[in-house]
């Protein structure tokens, strides 16, 4: 799945077409609700670490070049969301299916409810009897891999740690600067962001590109996702 999307489609119809056991361990990872993705590593909080196995699955960019065809990802998910050996999660999403609103709001929900309901959902997980507690599980396979499905996957991982080798990430965590710092400025958080994006492209690379970003409409009537643009000639 990190393949161009049209190159991925194909790869995905060949896999769907080769076996009935393909088609069905397929349809079962695009029906679920969500995928959990269970990681090795230990990313350390507010740390570049936690971006790098947020997006990839390894913990730091020191792993870029390690082994990315075990990388334990699944990018076609609407909803992926990632735990790492010491309890460090984050999410991932596919973008044309949403916008990232009803991601964050859903992150939000669970991790006010956790902090709500923890005790009391660990008092009941404990007392409960052992059968209403069980998971049930179910292997998927893929028995069919033919010479295509193999060469879709070459081509997926060499696609994979192309993304890593061009992406130079870097951590910053701002304490003092928030929401409640800036609007008794009168000024909009999410302008100061701009702004701060195309002063630092602009420091970089010596001009300011076109941008845009989304704005949602979708509280009105037939409303959906439109785009603004976010560089004028006040701002450039």
């Amino acid at each position: 799945t990190a393949l161009g999307r049209t190159e991925w489609a194909h790869a995905r119809g060949h896999i769907i077409g080769s076996n009935s056991a393909n088609d069905f361990s397929i349809l079962q990872c695009e029906s679920a609700i969500f995928a959990l993705t269970l990681d090795d590593g230990k990313p350390v909080q507010d740390t570049t670490d936690v971006i790098w196995h947020a997006m990839f699955g390894v913990t730091s960019a020191r792993e870029k070049g390690v082994t990315p065809e075990f990388c334990n990802r699944y990018y076609d998910k609407s909803l992926q969301v990632h735990l790492a050996e010491n309890g460090q999660a984050a999410l991932t999403f596919e973008h044309s299916a949403m916008d990232s609103l009803p991601p964050l709001q859903w992150t939000k929900y669970v991790t006010l409810r956790q902090r709500e309901e923890a005790k009391d959902s660990i008092a009941l997980v404990r007392d409960a009897p052992a059968n209403e507690v069980a998971v049930h599980k179910q292997l998927l396979t893929f028995p069919v891999i033919d010479d295509k499905i193999r060469e879709s996957l070459q081509h997926g991982i060499k696609a994979f740690q192309k993304t890593m080798d061009t992406l130079d990430l870097e951590a910053v965590r701002m304490t003092n600067i928030g929401s409640k710092a800036i609007k008794p400025l009168k000024c909009s958080p999410d302008a100061l962001a701009q702004m701060c994006f195309q002063v630092t492209f602009k420091e970089v690379f010596g001009y300011i590109p076109s941008t845009y970003e989304s704005a949602a409409t979708k509280i009105f009537a037939l409303g959906r996702t439109e785009t603004l643009r976010t560089v004028t000639p006040a701002s450039n």
